[in-house]
């Protein structure tokens, strides 16, 4: 089980990463022309939409990582019981049929503090792999020794392993809440490997839709409310990254940038 949580992680972490490497770039140029005044992603706030888009996804990937990996880290000790935490506190494992009941008390692992909060995984072997239905609830830990600020991880997550232990395909929604803010954060990956994430935060009116090609060439971010958006492109060298604005009807680009990835790590880091 592991491996399977190591593997989700990975494709949670493979979207912030995508979201911040396929945004990167080098050298600018300008082309404003105001979309309609009603547009929720405009040429005002298309490079803040990108990077608070970003921003979330890697955020939120790292939310569920921190908060879930000292609890499945014990899961491998495979029979039901009381275990300790590497440094302090303890997860108690419940098995019931095909359901793998995980309660927190305390875990501390390195810099991870779960004061408590349970998960659970439903597991079953099908003609298409083994596929795996987990559920976190109330997960309440925090990130660090120096930052005591709790937060509370929610959510559930269904993924298939194919029968050499692969990732064919994953869904989750989950929320986080620090200091009466709460964020949400779904994602979805196809077997043929392309992604889609949606992130909601209070930086944004509107829900944002982050849209990634298979070949993670092209990110597509675009607003739930209009369907106004920003496409991001990655040059053949890897080296530099266009945005361009589109409107509510789509179509022809309406404004274009280009930034460094010096310039979109720091909008990134804005906003997380």
């Amino acid at each position: 089980m592991n491996a399977l949580l190591k593997q989700f992680l990975l494709a949670a972490t493979a979207a912030a990463c995508i979201a911040l490497t396929a945004c990167g770039g080098g050298g600018s140029g300008d082309n404003p022309i105001p979309p309609s005044p009603e547009a929720h992603i405009n040429s005002s706030n298309f490079l803040e939409a990108t990077g608070i888009a970003a921003a979330g996804a890697q955020h939120g990937g790292d939310q569920l990582s921190a908060g879930a990996a000292p609890v499945f880290e014990l899961k491998e000790q495979g029979t039901p019981g009381t275990y300790a935490c590497k440094d302090g506190g303890t997860v108690n494992m419940a098995l019931v049929d095909k359901v793998n009941n995980l309660t927190v008390l305390n875990c501390k692992s390195g810099n991870v503090f779960v004061a408590s909060g349970a998960i659970t995984d439903t597991s079953e072997t099908t003609a298409a792999g083994q596929v795996h239905a987990i559920k976190i609830k109330d997960l309440s830990f925090r990130v660090g020794d120096t930052d005591l600020t709790m937060q509370t991880l929610n959510g559930s997550m269904n993924a298939t392993l194919k029968p050499d232990g692969s990732l064919s395909a994953v869904k989750a929604d989950f929320s986080y809440t620090r200091n009466g803010r709460t964020d949400t954060l779904a994602l979805n990956q196809e077997a043929n490997g392309q992604m889609f994430i949606e992130v909601q935060t209070p930086n944004f009116p509107q829900k944002l839709a982050i849209d990634i090609s298979a070949d993670e060439k092209t990110v597509k971010i675009s607003s739930r409310g209009d369907g106004s958006s920003v496409t991001v492109i990655e040059s053949s060298d890897g080296k530099s990254y266009t945005l361009e604005l589109r409107g509510i009807g789509g179509g022809s680009p309406i404004a274009t940038k280009t930034l460094t990835s010096a310039e979109f790590e720091a909008l990134i880091k804005k906003w997380l």
